[in-house]
């Protein structure tokens, strides 16, 4: 099935004691419209995350209703359930702590 993945979303949060930027990737699978020859409208994708980008830029995520634990996968899994009824077709989420250390989250 094609998928596609949204540009790497750069959001700065904290933690109680440390500031990053913690890069998310969202990525969408389902049938390529044979028409327009997408999966899904970037433009789409990019009104979906814009409210969670502002819940979650520069927030401190312990304050964050429902973050109880802030781990990257707890985090991972939380962008997950935030996005997919906006997003019907999200597959999984990355979220990245390094350049070479994250996690993904794809529920089964």
């Amino acid at each position: 099935m094609p998928r596609i993945i949204y540009p790497m979303c750069r959001i700065r949060i904290s933690a109680r004691t440390a500031r990053t930027h913690l890069p998310v990737r969202l990525y969408v699978e389902g049938p390529l419209d044979p028409l327009l020859g997408w999966v899904m409208d970037f433009g789409e994708i990019k009104a979906a995350w814009k409210p969670l980008e502002k819940q979650l830029d520069h927030q401190v995520l312990n304050d964050i209703p429902g973050m109880l634990n802030t781990t990257a996968e707890e985090l991972a899994m939380w962008i997950y359930d935030q996005m997919k009824p906006a997003i019907p077709l999200l597959s999984k989420v990355e979220l990245f702590e390094t350049p070479s250390n994250g996690v993904v989250y794809r529920p089964d």
